[in-house]
């Protein structure tokens, strides 16, 4: 039996356009530490698995080919994905590839490329727990997130009776307005989702083909519908089995670097008005912003709590305190 981590990287990250595009998604994007997300994400699966695999779309492949294959991929541990799957039909997708090359008996642990998460000593202990945890019960496990304030950008989860460290889930609560979220942060036994997964490969394919598409694809990796294309794994699979799920409360620090905001508050290099700026840009009266020049220069000036990325693809303005809801109705601009 071994321990293998899969790394999804298909994300657009298209709430973080103009940085984050179709050719140059999240997982590429140098957000963190002069790193890539998916390279701060390779060492993290290296740490805690045996073999690492991605799923990744072939045209994202190939422009990123190079940098792929130098962090360590042998061929085998590349998955193509054959179209624009949602997550349900990657993992499953993912599943049927692992358990050609590596069999039947194995746990797994499902790593977005698009997180930040400091110690990694912590990270380790907590995926050895919840992999002899999931091995033990047959269930799938998940890591729940701490909230450290009242955030409409994360879903939820809420938790029952702890077993151990493991706790019962008793429901999903999906994005929240800012008045509901700020009554689930002063309730108690609600933590963010961090859409880490972890079961055994047994465990995850029972409940993926349940669904009649996804089973139909595990049999023939060339079928396709409507239906399998739009299945999200959440929502879908764990969502409606939530009683039959667990919960870890995670002792890593964890951020998903979903939107602008997030990232404002991951960087540590602020300047005293806490500014946080990258590239030719010149600010004067300006606060709590976060300023970004890709191409060309940039002066902001008599302004606080803003965003301003600046691209060859396009330029985004917003204010920085609203950017989190104003994202789920941004679509990536046309030419």
């Amino acid at each position: 039996m071994k321990n293998i981590a899969l790394i999804l990287a298909g994300g657009k990250g298209s709430r973080l356009w103009p940085l984050s595009t179709n050719a140059n998604p999240k997982p590429f994007l140098k957000l963190i530490n002069n790193q890539s997300l998916l390279e701060q994400t390779k060492k993290r699966a290296d740490i805690v698995a045996d073999e690492a695999f991605i799923i990744i779309k072939e045209p994202v492949y190939e422009q990123h080919k190079k940098e792929i294959d130098s962090l360590g991929f042998g061929s085998h541990h590349i998955i193509i994905e054959p179209e624009d799957f949602n997550t349900a039909a990657a993992i499953a997708y993912s599943l049927k590839h692992i358990e050609k090359h590596l069999g039947t008996r194995n746990n797994l642990v499902i790593l977005p490329a698009d997180h930040r998460i400091k110690g990694y000593g912590s990270f380790m202990r907590d995926v050895q727990f919840a992999f002899k945890t999931a091995r033990k019960t047959k269930k799938l496990v998940l890591f729940g997130i701490t909230p450290t304030h009242a955030s409409t950008s994360f879903g939820y989860i809420h938790i029952g009776s702890e077993r151990g460290r493991a706790h019962s889930v008793q429901s999903f609560i999906e994005k929240p307005n800012k008045e509901k979220a700020e009554k689930i942060f002063h309730e108690l036994n609600n933590v963010w989702n961090s859409g880490i997964f972890i079961g055994t490969t047994s465990s995850f394919k029972k409940l993926l083909t349940s669904n009649s598409s996804v089973k139909k694809l595990w049999l023939n990796s060339n079928y396709r519908d409507e239906n399998l294309s739009s299945l999200v794994f959440e929502k879908s699979f764990l969502e409606p089995n939530a009683k039959k799920l667990l919960c870890v409360p995670a002792t890593f620090d964890w951020t998903d670097l979903g939107t602008f905001s997030q990232i404002f508050s991951a960087k540590l290099d602020k300047d005293a008005a806490k500014n946080e700026v990258s590239g030719n840009v010149t600010i004067k009266d300006t606060k709590d912003s976060l300023i970004i020049s890709v191409s060309k220069p940039i002066e902001v000036i008599g302004v606080q709590d803003i965003v301003v990325v600046e691209t060859p693809e396009g330029l985004l303005v917003c204010k920085k305190s609203t950017h989190s809801q104003m994202v789920e109705a941004l679509a990536e601009p046309k030419e």
